[in-house]
């Protein structure tokens, strides 16, 4: 799999769209309530690889190497730059432990869109407590509609 564009439409306080970069739409629905994604139609910022089937080791000197199937790579491209860097900036989500510290999930999110917008997003759809992590280092402890003010058991 490779990273594909979904579009998050605005809702509630939200002043525009998000664009959200994720190789799994799963991720993003574990923490936010979105009942569909679709991916966003590839255009010219996108590249599509074919990648063969190869044969591959485990370690050094593996006994059994698995033989990888082939499949196609599509790279979400950002046409300001030059290479397969992905848009956007970088939000992290995480689910914290109720039990004691650390987290039970966390996931990165390439994300395009206003700062307020990921934030309103992220207080009207989580499905419970979370902690978000911008690009310039801020984080909060968000409570979102979903949650009820509890963590998820």
């Amino acid at each position: 799999m490779s990273y594909q564009r979904y579009l998050i439409a605005k809702t509630g306080s939200m002043v525009g769209d998000i664009y959200v970069y994720t190789e799994f739409p799963e991720n993003w629905q574990y923490f936010f309530n979105q009942a569909t994604m679709t991916p966003d139609a590839p255009g010219t910022v996108d590249k599509i690889v074919n990648v063969r089937a190869t044969t591959v080791k485990r370690g050094p000197g593996d006994p059994s190497p698995f033989t990888r199937k082939a499949h196609t790579l599509m790279y979400a491209r950002n046409p300001k730059s030059k290479g397969s860097a992905r848009p956007g900036k970088t939000y992290t989500v995480a689910e914290p432990n109720p039990i004691g510290g650390g987290y039970r999930q966390k996931r990165q999110f390439a994300i395009q869109g206003r700062d307020m917008d990921i934030w309103a997003y992220a207080k009207a759809k989580a499905k419970f407590i979370i902690v978000m992590w911008g690009p310039n280092g801020w984080y909060e402890e968000i409570q979102g509609a979903g949650a009820g003010g509890t963590l998820a058991a």
